[in-house]
């Protein structure tokens, strides 16, 4: 992978670290030419743009002199070249994600120790800096922050930076500081590719809880607002707050289930069993009830992720399935909240939040009860009995961030696999060649929203579809075969010289699903392995 280092210091011992994150090209603009660089249509960026951009601008070092001096507007000010420079240069290179460091200053300078009530203390020109580039990153899809100021607040800066180094080489941060910025970066593409988890798999009896539900009783176990039994009170409100990144949060204890229904009624609980989309409470393996909970959800096993105290446990699901991430619990448990913290955001990460992530808890409760009422009755009652209500819609401009998810996180029923950020979206639908479709889903349980998309290029008198993705949570209803027919009708109203469709497969480990889909939808295998056709007037009659 490709990334491009900018910055008025000297970053180059960051590349070991990056190395080590899978960046195996990392290049580094000059020292101190970071500006030369966004605004020369001749540096290398922009002759040769990379995937992945960081830009990071030592706040101390770019204000300088200006520290010495009492607090003023103007420092704010000088920061706008640099936001035009790379609001101009995100536009030109829609393509290439960028990331910058939020502004951060550090209390070296005397002037600092002295308490300001005026508008403009140093801290006010800290957050008028970083307000600059929030709302940069908000009009530009392709701008993203990262915040310098938390591993700041974590680490100190005195641990961060090394004067020696400084002033004998530019050097001026420390090994830690590198190897704490190649995780800012890595998290954030991560999460900028869709390679996080969906779902958080949880044991009850010390994990929820401190001690067992089954042997102690409800009085027994710890679950309050003081000593160890904060603790995992702390704990389940950190799960909680989860639900609204758009995680599933799901069950897999070996307990009675009246056991655990006796501690969801502790006046301590902080969950409650409807968090929880899926709860799988018996003494069946853990193996066998994370395979159901896959099934029941519509989701591979490399979505989740387990957490249990026991490690014999936790050894048994690390080898019947490592797509499974099972990490380690924390010997102390005081350490659980802190520990805890550093997984939501190595494996849950977010740049963006749409309104499917707000309510995805509901869906997935809307899924499970779809499923159970699927097992009573044949695909066709079934299907009838839903009351289907589909909305197409080809102009979607309102949806690019959810279409982008869609198409970074959707695996098993994605013809193609390719992979599109928020701005690629954005071009699509600004191109005159391309129709990009949005598929919204309802029925009697209620709304999923967006579930399904669709690129299509129309040219030389033929329609090829690029992309065609759905939700698995649709999959099974007939829509997707549905999605296909208001397609092609929409071509051959909007466009009547069209004639053909084509379309084409290409395999995943993951995709299996989708082999056959086109052959089923009544298309007819053409010249080339794998690709697809059909006359618009057999799709739509």
């Amino acid at each position: 992978m490709k990334i491009a280092v900018l910055s008025n210091v000297n970053l180059m011992p960051i590349k070991s670290f990056l190395n080590k994150k899978g960046f195996t090209d990392v290049n580094f603009s000059e020292y101190g030419q970071y500006h030369l660089d966004l605004i020369s249509h001749d540096s290398e960026i922009h002759k040769f743009p990379p995937k992945y951009l960081w830009l990071h601008i030592d706040a101390d070092i770019l204000l300088n002199s200006e520290l010495n001096q009492l607090p003023s507007v103007n420092m704010i000010n000088d920061v706008d070249d640099i936001c035009i420079a790379l609001e101009n240069y995100s536009k030109l290179h829609t393509l290439t994600q960028i990331i910058v460091s939020s502004f951060e200053l550090s209390n070296a300078n005397f002037i600092n120790y002295l308490e300001f009530n005026s508008e403009y203390s140093f801290r006010k020109i800290e957050e008028g800096i970083n307000a600059r580039l929030l709302e940069l990153a908000k009009i530009n899809s392709n701008i993203f922050i990262m915040n310098f100021g938390k591993i700041v607040r974590q680490f100190g800066f005195n641990n961060l930076t090394n004067s020696k180094f400084w002033y004998l080489g530019r050097i001026k941060y420390t090994n830690q500081c590198f190897e704490e910025f190649s995780k800012e970066i890595n998290y954030i593409i991560r999460a900028i590719e869709g390679k996080t988890k969906k779902v958080l798999i949880l044991d009850l009896d010390n994990t929820l809880w401190g001690g067992i539900i089954g042997e102690d009783g409800m009085n027994g176990i710890m679950l309050s607002e003081d000593g160890e039994g904060k603790i995992y009170r702390d704990f389940q409100q950190k799960i909680k707050s989860l639900k609204q990144l758009g995680v599933i949060l799901a069950i897999c204890s070996k307990n009675n289930i009246e056991d655990s229904n006796v501690a969801f009624s502790h006046p301590m609980m902080v969950l409650k069993k409807n968090d929880f989309s899926s709860a799988k409470i018996n003494w069946e393996s853990k193996a066998k009830n994370i395979s159901e909970i896959a099934e029941e959800l519509s989701l591979g096993l490399d979505s989740f992720v387990f957490i249990d105290d026991n490690p014999r446990e936790r050894a048994i699901i690390k080898q019947s399935y490592p797509e499974v991430e099972v990490p380690d619990f924390p010997v102390d448990i005081t350490d659980l909240n802190s520990w805890f913290t550093e997984i939501i955001y190595e494996y849950f990460g977010k740049v963006t939040l749409s309104d499917e992530d707000r309510t995805k808890s509901e869906q997935y409760e809307r899924l499970a009860a779809r499923s159970i009422e699927k097992s009573s009755l044949n695909l066709d009652e079934f299907v009838a009995s839903l009351q289907i209500r589909l909305n197409v819609d080809n102009h979607p401009v309102n949806h690019s961030k959810r279409l982008s998810q869609l198409s970074q996180k959707t695996n098993q029923f994605n013809l193609t696999t390719r992979r599109y950020s928020e701005t690629e979206i954005l071009d699509f639908l600004k191109s005159e060649k391309h129709i990009v479709f949005a598929l919204e889903y309802e029925d009697k349980f209620g709304k999923e929203g967006i579930v399904g998309e669709a690129i299509v290029e129309v040219s030389n008198n033929i329609a090829i579809i690029d992309t065609y993705l759905l939700s698995c949570r649709v999959i099974g209803k007939n829509v997707e075969y549905n999605f296909l027919r208001e397609i092609g009708i929409f071509i051959s109203e909007k466009f009547p010289e069209i004639e053909t469709i084509r379309g084409c497969f290409i395999p995943t480990s993951k995709n299996i699903l989708t082999k056959d889909f086109y052959l089923n939808a009544g298309f007819i295998e053409g010249e080339i392995e794998n690709e697809f056709y059909i006359k618009i007037k057999d799709l739509i009659k």
